[in-house]
């Protein structure tokens, strides 16, 4: 049987390694949606300029 304490020592592993690839995630796709927002607003603002 698992006690207690090897158990927990399991979810804290589980959620470490969740939230590093949360993190992971999150800063590949970041870059390219901050991206797309920057060229649409410049477009927007540009539109807006003529």
């Amino acid at each position: 049987m698992i006690d207690d304490s090897s158990n927990r020592l399991v979810w804290v592993a589980v959620g470490i390694a969740l939230v590093f690839v949360i993190y992971k995630g999150f800063s590949i796709f970041a870059p390219t949606l901050t991206s797309q927002v920057t060229n649409s607003i410049s477009g927007v603002v540009s539109g807006i300029g003529k």
